[in-house]
Parts: C-alpha cells; structure tokens; sequence
C-alpha cells in the first residue's frame, strides 16, 4: 500500500516512509553521494507503481534540519534535454493517468512550455514538472504528506 511506502517491484524491497534513510540505503545496497550542498541517495533503476521504471534518488540538503533529521519521505526521477525530458513527460503521465486517472490539476496553458501535473492517492502526492532552464527538464517526485 502506498500509504505506508514504496515497493521496488522486482526485488519487493519494501521502503517504509518515516523510517531513516541511512539504514535503508544499507540494506537495500544503495549508495550515497555527497554534493556539497546537499546529499544524494541512489536507489538505481527500479520498477514501481506497476511496472514504472526509473533511476530513483532521495535528496537532503546539507545544512539546516534536513542535515540533522533524514527520514524517507520522498523518492524522486530528474531527467534532463529537450528530447528526454518530453518523452519521459509523456510516458510518466500516461502511466499515472492510467494508473490513477487525471490529476488533480487539469490547467496548463497552451503556449507555456512549462507543465504541472499532480495527484493524490492516500495521502501520497506525485508530482511530475516539466520546465525549462536552459534546456527542458522533468522532475517526477512521490512524497509523503
């Protein structure tokens, strides 16, 4: 259920939210990166959401409450370039549409590049936006309320 985590389908690791994130990354042999300003968490190419696939991090800053405090409460998919990012857009949301049906927000508009898209099953929001900053960008990201 995904009010309780996230299970990578073909290992059934399960990821309980609010468990910590270092003992998590040990036992489910992901790796950890320091950024400077941030840790990332690779949890490498994983199959979620009935048949979902994507190369998933967990993200904290390295300063302030997030440097001390690191509960998984999130999970999320970056892709970035014009022609990646667009066709990771439209996989991810079909797959969610046909997973959950349309979001929540159905507003974008017709010449902005920028889309927004969100839903929320039990408590969990996934959110997939898709920008531009020099070059087109998608950020798809599951997190816990």
């Amino acid at each position: 259920m995904l009010k309780n985590g996230i299970t990578f389908e073909e290992s059934g690791n399960f990821l309980k939210w609010g468990v910590f994130i270092n003992p998590l990354i040990q036992k489910y042999n992901g790796s950890k990166e320091n950024l400077g300003d941030r840790t990332a968490y690779n949890w490498g190419k994983q199959t979620i959401l009935n048949g979902l696939e994507l190369e998933l991090t967990t993200c904290f800053w390295n300063f302030g409450f997030q440097r001390w405090f690191r509960r998984f409460t999130e999970i999320e998919y970056s892709a970035i370039g014009d022609t990646i990012a667009e066709e990771e857009f439209k996989r991810i949301s079909s797959h969610l549409i046909e997973l959950f049906g349309p979001p929540r927000n159905t507003e974008v508009e017709i010449n902005d590049p920028e889309k927004f898209l969100t839903w929320e099953i039990d408590k969990i929001e996934f959110s997939l936006y898709y920008f531009q900053q020099h070059c087109f960008h998608l950020n798809f990201t599951i997190k816990k309320k």
